[in-house]
C-alpha cells in the first residue's frame, strides 16, 4: 500500500498501530473527535435538564395558584 510518498508493507498494513506511529498527528485527531463528542453530549444533557427544571417550576406555580 502506499500513502503519501511512502511504500508501507502487508505486514505494516497489517498493524494499524503502526501507522499510527507514523503519523502521531492522527491519535490527536481521534482524541480530540471523542473530547468534542463527550462537550456537545454534556451539552445536550445539561440542556435537557434546564428544560426539565423549567417546566417542574410551571407546574409548581401552576399548582399552586
Amino acid at each position: 500500500m502506499k500513502i503519501g510518498n511512502t511504500n508501507y508493507t502487508q505486514a505494516e498494513d497489517d498493524c494499524f498501530g503502526y501507522y499510527l506511529k507514523k503519523h502521531p498527528l492522527l491519535w490527536f485527531n481521534i482524541i480530540a473527535i471523542i473530547v468534542c463528542a463527550c462537550l456537545y453530549g454534556s451539552q445536550e444533557i445539561e440542556k435537557a435538564h434546564a428544560k426539565t427544571v423549567e417546566q417542574d417550576a410551571i407546574v409548581e406555580v401552576t399548582q399552586s395558584e
